[in-house]
């Protein structure tokens, strides 16, 4: 509005010069060019000019906005195909969150070739293909992921693991994460769904392998975990001895093979009350009972422990005398344990000493009424031949310990 009314006020001010211009002196132009001559009056020459001038300007303008409107069109049809994308992504991947999982998968694919972030919508459209049990098309979906031209390779293959993983295709998944390592050696994702399938296969000599890493820390693993997976290693090796012993073959590297097990347990565990448990016992199972009482012996000496206790009395030292002396000593600090009286009586029993082993199983059953002092009591009793009557008061205890229902018996 401000330019129109500049431009009147500059054409009412040019004309009233124009008209001050003619009145003062009409003027006169002559203009010869080769066979050409033009013979005009000045202020019409100068009027032609502006005209001239003028529709000059007009027709620059109007070539301006021609050019203007048409780069605006190209630009429009450049940019719906992208709009049309960026909103078909952000309908499909709601569809996604709400599950609706062929709609997102429709959607996602569809739009992904003019998509803003196509590596996301392949992504996301795996996941809702695997989610309907297209585990082909999935698949496929995944290969173009692969394929884009400036997308992430870890992000597909963590997405394709993940997929593997969730459809029980562990060895499928194990298979992308050793390539994954192999390549990214510091991330701390591909190592947590390392553990993870190790854990499904069951291969805990390669899980364990994962706690010693220099990533180890940065799993945040739960204690019981790192507990569980050493003993189940130790049943491993175990179990593996257990058979050639059984075929009736000895295998002297399997019991060195679990010794150096034993040794690659981090200090944070060496004296930890549920792995050396679980050591000891398998050290038991395979005939290993007097390695396992030194182990005993130094972890109660530092810690005590009731779990561990109960082991030591189960275990069979080299000097059953010197063992029985040595537990002896803790009930000096702790006369009232009724695990340790029990442990006190089976090494009086290893001694042969019946009637201090029958004295540690009755103040065990003061202490705290059990059944294996119970059991172990009656079962003393009876190879001493004791009276009926005694006999038949520590079956009658021990039945009651059991908790048997109230039901009918013949007279």
């Amino acid at each position: 509005m401000r330019r129109v009314f500049v431009f009147i006020i500059l054409a009412i001010v040019a004309a009233a010069l124009l008209t001050l211009g003619i009145q003062y002196d009409t003027g006169y132009v002559k203009i010869t060019y080769g066979h050409w001559l033009i013979e005009s009056n000045l202020w019409v020459l100068v009027s032609l000019n502006l005209i001239a001038l003028i529709g000059l300007g007009f027709v620059i303008s109007t070539l301006k906005a021609l050019i203007r409107g048409s780069n605006q069109s190209i630009r429009w049809f450049k940019i719906r195909p992208k709009r049309k994308a960026n909103n078909d992504s952000q309908r499909g991947l709601l569809a996604f969150l709400e599950g609706d999982w062929q709609t997102a998968k429709s959607l996602l694919t569809q739009s992904a070739k003019h998509a803003r972030m196509p590596l996301v919508n392949l992504l996301a459209a795996a996941n809702a293909a695997n989610q309907q049990g297209n585990h082909k098309e999935s698949a496929q979906i995944l290969k173009q992921a692969h394929e884009l031209d400036g997308g992430s390779e870890l992000a597909a293959s963590l997405t394709q693991v993940r997929l593997h993983i969730e459809n029980e295709r562990y060895e499928a998944a194990l298979a992308v994460l050793t390539r994954l390592r192999k390549q990214h050696p510091k991330h701390v994702y591909v190592l947590k769904l390392t553990v993870q399938v190790y854990r499904a296969l069951e291969d805990w000599e390669h899980l364990v392998a994962c706690f010693e890493g220099d990533l180890a820390q940065q799993l945040n693993l739960s204690a019981d975990f790192e507990r569980q997976a050493w003993a189940k290693l130790f049943a491993t090796y175990a179990t593996r001895l257990k058979t050639e012993q059984k075929n009736g073959v000895y295998v002297e590297s399997l019991e060195s093979s679990l010794a150096e097990v034993w040794q690659r347990v981090p200090s944070k565990y060496r004296f930890d009350e549920h792995v050396i448990h679980a050591y000891v016992r398998e050290l038991m199972s395979v005939g290993l009972s007097a390695e396992s009482e030194v182990i005993l012996r130094k972890a109660l000496e530092k810690s005590w422990s009731e779990n561990l206790i109960d082991a030591y009395g189960r275990a069979k030292g080299k000097d059953a005398t010197k063992q029985l002396l040595h537990a002896e000593k803790w009930l000096k600090s702790r006369p009232n344990s009724p695990r340790l009286l029990l442990a006190l009586g089976r090494l009086s029993l290893r001694c042969e000493l019946w009637g201090k082993a029958q004295e540690y199983f009755s103040s065990s059953l003061a202490q705290q009424p059990s059944l294996e002092a119970s059991a172990e009591l009656y079962r003393l009793s009876c190879h001493l031949k004791k009276p009926a009557q005694d006999t038949d008061k520590q079956l009658e205890h021990l039945m009651q310990q059991l908790h048997l229902p109230e039901l009918p018996q013949p007279r």
